[in-house]
């Protein structure tokens, strides 16, 4: 039977070992961050992951301003094509990882090829899409009758807090019936409780009528094109994946192996899915070009220029892509130099 004192060290042996962790992690997390293979390959990481934050914040947005889809509809199109194609190609790449057998010196030759390719893909997108609509005191400043638009309404105290898009018959969106000058209405034989069309609007040339709802862009049928090709450049980015994330596994020693994925993780949070999103916010932020205002301050943006968020959004995804392929190939550069140098050291003493 087992001592009181043999129980009373076992109970002290995970706190010791705890204490020696805590002893060894500032120069094991500094022996690895001086590590230029787990460096380059974990910044490249980072690089790759800022694009899926990206992504999978905006990317909604970005096709519901860009194509005039609903939210809705943009949530199942990227549910339903865009997630499964990064699925196939994380598991296709692990197939290529188990068959092709790759090397520490293959698996950078392998994702710079993939992740240039997915990069070319991205290049149609930034000439797949239509300018903001006409949209009245916003992009377009000239009426015909009135020379200046704000004298159309000019008896009509509009408020300036007013939102509520109307296409007009001239194919100009108004930002409400009020600054279109309207001072009747028609509703809805079906549902009185809804306007069917605004009428007698001075600021309207031809038929001075306006529809209750923004007027559309000239790009819904792009809307399909677009997001078969980012899904498409999404499968194969991801068959680097599983590749690069056995690649941290070879660039460091066994006892480091599971300290090394703790940090890898940390880093890419902090480096990658903290700024990223932030960073693809202040781009969109900065292509608004009229902000709905609450109490003179402002709320959301009501209108982007959209060939501006285009080439900020997309911009912003290639420059992460470009950065990370650069890295990749410092990368390969070195593991090849330190394959090399491995094969050539010898043990000592006699064979």
């Amino acid at each position: 039977m087992r001592s009181e004192t043999d129980l009373n060290d076992d109970f002290q042996k995970p706190d010791d070992s705890l204490l020696d962790f805590l002893k060894m992690f500032p120069r094991m997390f500094v022996h690895l961050l001086l590590s230029p293979l787990f460096l380059m390959l974990v910044l490249a990481q980072c690089c790759f992951s800022s694009v899926i934050a990206g992504l999978a914040t905006f990317l909604n947005k970005f096709l519901e301003r860009q194509y005039s889809a609903s939210l809705a509809y943009s949530s199942l199109l990227v549910g339903a094509v865009n997630l499964p194609a990064v699925a196939v190609g994380m598991l296709m790449g692990g197939v290529i990882m188990k068959r092709a057998g790759l090397s520490l010196k293959t698996i950078p030759r392998f994702s710079v090829a993939m992740l240039t390719t997915s990069t070319l893909l991205c290049v149609p997108l930034f000439f797949m899409g239509c300018p903001t609509q006409k949209v009245s005191e916003v992009n377009h400043f000239q009426n015909a009758q009135y020379g200046s638009l704000a004298l159309c309404y000019s008896n009509c105290s509009c408020p300036a807090g007013a939102f509520n898009p109307v296409c007009g018959s001239d194919g100009v969106e108004y930002i409400s019936p009020c600054h279109a000058g309207c001072t009747n209405f028609t509703k809805d034989p079906n549902n009185t409780h809804r306007v069917q069309l605004y009428t007698s609007c001075r600021c309207i040339s031809g038929g001075q009528s306006a529809r209750p709802a923004p007027c559309p862009n000239n790009c819904p049928h792009l809307l399909l094109p677009v997001i078969l090709v980012i899904s498409l450049a999404s499968l194969i980015a991801c068959l680097t994946h599983n590749p690069m994330y056995m690649m941290v596994l070879r660039c460091v020693s066994s006892e480091e192996k599971s300290f090394a994925i703790g940090i890898q993780f940390l880093l890419m949070r902090v480096l990658a899915w903290l700024p990223a999103p932030a960073l693809f916010g202040t781009a969109i932020d900065t292509s608004c070009i009229w902000w709905k205002r609450v109490c003179g301050r402002k709320f959301s943006c009501g209108y982007y220029d959209n060939n501006i968020l285009r080439n900020r959004y997309l911009g912003l995804q290639v420059g992460y892509k470009v950065m990370g392929i650069l890295l990749l190939m410092m990368l390969g550069w070195k593991a090849k130099r330190t394959q090399e140098y491995s094969l050539e050291k010898r043990p000592d003493g006699p064979l």
